[in-house]
């Protein structure tokens, strides 16, 4: 017999936003890191008391400057039980990663699109969404990673 057979709905909406800062890099995929959270994995979610559900990740190209040119990179989403220090392969894990174009951000004439990884999972408290970029970005441009998703 099933624990619960009645669908359980987020209760409170959690959307949370970061950005990938210009100059950070992480050319590995399998969760570890050089560096500890913050220089080249960024914490873009942070679960609720009694866990929650995540709907997707979009990124979106921003630039603070006029027509600045992205750098072709993959981004990167993770899923870690650490939101500071360094993250290992033994806590944290790649849910998943796009590769994205040269973009042209800030453009007067043509619109920057956004990009998503779709999730559609439940993850237990004390559970943190981490992303990264395989590729630096160019002075005054950078990849906002925006986590849709809402807590239990």
């Amino acid at each position: 017999m099933s624990a619960n057979f009645n669908p359980i709905y987020a209760l409170t909406p959690n959307v949370s936003s970061v950005k990938i800062t210009t100059t950070a890099a992480l050319t590995r995929s399998d969760g570890s890191a050089a560096n500890a959270i913050g220089t080249d994995q960024f914490l873009a979610f942070t679960s609720g008391a009694s866990g929650s559900f995540v709907q997707r990740v979009r990124f979106n190209p921003v630039a603070s400057a006029a027509a600045i040119n992205s750098v072709a990179t993959t981004l990167r989403v993770y899923l870690s039980s650490v939101n500071s220090g360094t993250p290992t392969a033994a806590n944290t894990n790649l849910l998943g990663e796009i590769s994205v174009p040269i973009i042209s951000t800030a453009n007067s004439t043509a619109a920057s699109s956004y990009y998503e990884i779709p999730l559609n999972m439940a993850i237990p408290a004390s559970r943190y969404i981490l992303v990264s970029q395989h590729i630096a970005q160019t002075t005054n441009q950078s990849w906002q990673a925006t986590v849709f998703g809402g807590d239990y």
